[in-house]
């Protein structure tokens, strides 16, 4: 197989956020192509220093990216995590430094530029107590998981199972990366499958209604004149044998590049099947450890959205984008039921008339 016929250099998992884009702002193109597959998962400080500690030991090429990280460009994985986490994470810079033998600048450059990905959430003071709380400072990431409606804490660390939360202790940043990928190659060859089969069937209907514009148009007797023409030619012997010629021409030359292009398109076949094969494998692993989604609350799915967003959202957009991820409501207006649960919940603020977003955190040394 030629490097001109691999999907995988082109149908980079990277391009899937913006098809995700597209299935929001055009659900036809969601009940034609299905959902892509999402995952929210609280990060723990523990994943993220083995995040960094391949970054300064073991990465040799600089544009490299771990499969957790890869996973999360390509919005397979929504990153969140609590504001503590920054701190955790500080407490460990000169340790991880010294793994790598690295300096510690070096450090602070990768861990800000990884938690650039990260969606980062103040969810104020616990309001109720994990019985058995082992390690307090779990507990953060867990009241970030219950109010951000999270699937699980992705983590390497055992206390959390012990405080009965549900938690992913086993690694799975290669399976969340391969099925990024593989959802790519399955993107790609579906949407341009799509684009081709509409434009040409367009083209064809196009063709169709020339076709028919241009007879209705000409004139009866230019009509019976070019019949009979063509009646003459093909009772003239030369006349068929130039037209037979012609089209064993023609026939020839299409054969001539049938072939190749036959070949292509059984290669990216080929590369479609293996690839659906992979996504289904890696979606039966992941989901294998992943709790299922529960049922969120509109409070719960506006934290989510406004969160994920960063730019301050109207209330119309809130709802749209919360039917969008599947969320019903039986309110007659429930715009104004929305607006009333922003208002009476202290995580948001409406910055403008009509438009809000989370209140951010205090930085340290301000009142």
């Amino acid at each position: 197989m030629s490097d001109a016929t691999k999907l995988g250099p082109i149908a980079r998992s990277d391009a899937l956020p913006g098809f995700r884009r597209l299935l929001l702002n055009l659900p036809l193109f969601r009940e034609v192509f299905g959902e892509l597959v999402q995952f929210r998962l609280v990060l723990d400080a523990s994943v993220v220093q083995k995040e960094l500690r391949w970054r300064v030991r073991a990465r040799r090429d600089p544009t490299a990216r771990s499969g957790l990280h890869e996973a999360i460009d390509s919005g397979t994985i929504v990153a969140l995590a609590p504001e503590v986490l920054k701190k955790e994470i500080e407490q460990h810079i000169d340790e991880i430094a010294q793994y790598g033998g690295v300096s510690v600048s070096r450090v602070r450059e990768e861990w800000l530029a990884f938690q650039s990905r990260l969606f980062f959430y103040d969810p104020g003071s616990a309001r109720h107590l994990i019985e058995p709380c082992v390690d307090p400072n779990d507990l953060p990431y867990e009241v970030v998981r219950d109010q951000l409606g999270a699937q699980a804490i992705y983590t390497r660390d055992a206390h959390f199972e012990q405080m009965q939360v549900p938690a992913i202790t086993v690694d799975l940043d290669l399976t969340l990366r391969d099925y990024a990928r593989a959802s790519s190659i399955q993107v790609a060859v579906k949407l341009g499958s799509g684009l081709t089969a509409m434009f040409s069937f367009n083209v064809l209907v196009a063709v169709v209604k020339g076709i028919a514009e241009l007879s209705r148009r000409v004139p009866t007797v230019v009509k019976l004149a070019v019949g009979l023409v063509l009646l003459l030619a093909l009772m003239n012997r030369r006349c068929r044998e130039a037209i037979a010629t012609f089209l064993q021409s023609t026939n020839t030359q299409f054969n001539e590049i049938k072939s190749p292009l036959t070949a292509t398109l059984a290669a990216m076949a080929s590369q479609y099947t293996a690839a659906e094969k992979t996504a289904s494998k890696t979606l039966a692993e992941i989901q294998s450890h992943v709790p299922p989604r529960t049922k969120r609350t509109a409070l719960v799915s506006a934290r989510t959205i406004c969160l994920t967003h960063k730019e301050p959202l109207s209330i119309p957009e809130i709802e749209r984008r919360m039917r969008n991820e599947g969320y019903v409501s039986t309110s007659r207006n429930f715009g104004a039921y929305l607006r009333r649960l922003l208002r009476e919940d202290k995580c948001f603020v409406e910055v403008s008339v009509g438009f809000w977003t989370l209140r951010r955190p205090r930085t340290e040394g301000t009142t």
